[in-house]
């Protein structure tokens, strides 16, 4: 079996997928500047301001890392 990466903000725990409730805050905070018509660039640019690690393999977010969460 291949290894998958689970979309930020989510993890798999005993066989089941759950929020993780460290990262729920910023999955909140992409869907609020998405909808106010901030760019995925601008998106990305403000959350690597805030030193927000995207994941621990590749820390910096970029606007293709937001696409999963807007469609």
């Amino acid at each position: 079996m291949t290894n998958r990466k689970i979309l930020y903000g989510y993890r798999i725990r005993t066989g089941i997928l759950e929020i993780v409730p460290e990262e729920q805050q910023t999955v909140k905070r992409i869907f609020t500047l998405y909808n106010a018509g901030t760019s995925y660039q601008g998106i990305s640019d403000a959350l690597n301001q805030g030193n927000i690690p995207y994941s621990q393999e590749v820390p910096l977010w970029n606007k293709y890392s937001l696409l999963f969460f807007t469609k």
